[in-house]
């Protein structure tokens, strides 16, 4: 067996991905376009090569980053990219080849944002900075309905009694729409917005095929709402969000409704899974938002190789720095936000 970057197997790592249970939409060669068009990344995607077929892949990115260096990660922009592999010993071999490389480069760090247990892995340091939270949709809906906190399904009821009108994107200009919502929302979070150009590269590579489906929310045809999945074997992900900052439109609930949807739909169409992403423990009211509806919320440990840095390179968002990047981005005006926010988000990678 031989571990090698993806050259010309590109049709073999499609199938391999196709056809492994534990695979994402984050290893698919679709999302490896999005991030590389959209950032520039360059790709170093390790496959275990054997007998002209493909027993195990690690996907990475090369980022060069203003703030943390150069270094790999396995993968920008994604939550959970779990290492595949047919056979225990590959998942070895394919890690070591990930530490050459790192070496060999002379890269600050190796990220690997696998999401199980490494820790028999030599070499390896554990973070658990984030917090994912699931929804188990394998019972009827009306099970999933009763999960549900009361605060919940009162305020699904309340919008589906306002005149709130949803519907699912089907052309960049909903892409659009949503992309200023998002960039809103940033905002008001005090964080870094991705770059319209981000959202357009995932409609054209995601949509046509029905891996990323849109859902918007409109009042008398102002979008105040919307929020973006993407799917894959039996997984829903909540992608990304956005909301208009006018409360007066936010009491409607259009956020609530969206996300019962979503789950509708991702039910009917025989996924077992609608997650909805990664917390910062320190971030309370999200935390509260996705327990009430009925999630697990567990730890998801990401495993870092250091060569030219000592400690694990995880922001610290109470820190000082942290704080004043908040205060800035949600006093920056909108159209300089849409300009600097997204090239701050790319040296975070």
């Amino acid at each position: 067996m031989q571990i090698k970057l993806l050259d010309k197997e590109e049709e073999h790592y499609r199938y391999f991905i196709d056809t492994n249970s534990e695979s994402s939409l984050y290893h698919t060669l679709e999302w490896r376009d999005i991030v590389q068009k959209t950032y520039g990344y360059k790709p170093y995607y390790l496959i275990a090569w054997d007998a002209g077929s493909i027993k195990g892949v690690l996907p990475l990115f090369q980022v060069n980053s203003l703030i943390n260096g150069k270094h790999i990660v396995s993968l920008p922009f994604s939550h959970c990219v779990s290492i595949l592999y047919q056979d225990r010993s590959v998942l070895g071999e394919l890690i070591e080849c990930a530490k050459d490389l790192t070496l060999q480069r002379n890269y600050n760090y190796l990220e690997m944002r696998h999401g199980m247990d490494l820790t028999e892995i030599s070499g390896l340091e554990c973070s658990r900075h984030f917090l994912d939270s699931t929804l188990d949709i394998t019972y009827s809906l009306s099970d999933v309905w009763a999960n549900f906190q009361g605060s919940v399904r009162k305020a699904i009821r309340k919008a589906q009694q306002n005149p709130i009108k949803i519907i699912r994107g089907t052309d960049l200009e909903h892409y659009r729409q949503f992309f200023m919502l998002e960039l809103e929302t940033r905002r008001r979070q005090g964080s870094p917005p991705y770059a319209f150009r981000f959202f357009e590269n995932l409609y054209l590579k995601l949509h046509a095929s029905g891996k990323a489906r849109l859902y918007l929310a409109y009042f008398e045809n102002q979008a105040i709402g919307g929020v973006l999945i993407l799917y894959h074997h039996r997984t829903a992900i909540y992608g990304y969000g956005g909301s208009t900052s006018n409360k007066n439109l936010l009491r409607f609930r259009p956020n609530n409704l969206l996300f019962w949807l979503a789950i509708q739909d991702a039910y009917k169409e025989g996924y077992k899974l609608f997650d909805f992403g990664i917390t910062p423990p320190s971030n309370k009211g999200l935390l509260r938002f996705k327990s009430g509806w009925g999630t697990h919320t567990a730890p998801l440990p990401y495993y870092f190789f250091l060569n030219k840095t000592s400690k694990i390179p995880v922001i610290d968002r109470e820190g000082t720095a942290s704080r004043l990047a908040v205060s800035i981005f949600k006093h920056m005006p909108i159209d300089l936000l849409r300009f600097v926010g997204p090239f701050f988000l790319k040296h975070l990678g």
